[in-house]
């Protein structure tokens, strides 16, 4: 429970941070591209500056600048494998803003975090993940207002000693697609869903 938590709090403090800006000096550098227009495909160079992206960072910002009150359920506690908890964040107009799903084992941990805009579309998902073998995983998906799937990048990061610093690493283009929960488009459903217990 208390690993849960901390993975949690990590997870939405990295969010905040990833969607902010860059994280090093040569993600810096990509953002002086010069003004993009918003149909300008999105690109390793430019994606950092596009407007696509910076729409999509722009929902995630207000998200965790909000004073949403959270409402979280522990999962799985008997098995200790699989969901430890979800926790979802509802505005005023009671839709959900943020859905964070939190899972692991004894030897890894992973938690996904999707961010709604006020219509309730799927605008951003990030999924941390960590194991005991010192490797550290982040993958981001950004959606446009429509729900479409619209770009993926992810980092790594690996550490004998675990002292691996992710927001050092790299961005990579997503070899493959992403596969995200089935139920992410629909937080309740997703939230009120059956525990995945190993």
């Amino acid at each position: 429970m208390k690993l849960s938590l901390s993975i949690v709090a990590t997870t939405l403090a990295l969010a905040l941070a990833a969607c902010a800006g860059p994280s090093s000096d040569a993600d810096a550098a990509t953002e002086s591209v010069g003004e993009l227009n918003a149909s300008a495909p999105i690109t390793m160079q430019n994606w950092l500056t596009h407007p696509k992206i910076a729409a999509v960072r722009a929902v995630v910002n207000d998200i965790d600048i909000a004073d949403f009150a959270p409402e979280t359920k522990t999962l799985c506690e008997e098995s200790g494998h699989g969901e430890t908890e979800r926790t979802k964040m509802t505005d005023a107009h009671l839709v959900i803003r943020e859905l964070v799903v939190a899972m692991g084992s004894e030897d890894s941990a992973r938690t996904d975090s999707y961010y709604y805009d006020a219509a309730g579309t799927l605008r951003f998902a990030f999924r941390t993940h960590n194991d005991v073998h010192g490797n550290q995983r982040e993958y981001r998906v950004y959606f446009d207002e429509t729900g479409a799937r619209i770009w993926e990048i992810n980092r790594f990061a690996f550490s004998e000693t675990f002292d691996a610093d992710i927001t050092k690493s790299p961005y990579e283009a997503a070899a493959e697609r992403t596969d995200l929960e089935e139920l992410a488009t629909s937080p309740a459903k997703l939230y009120d869903s059956p525990a995945r217990c190993d």
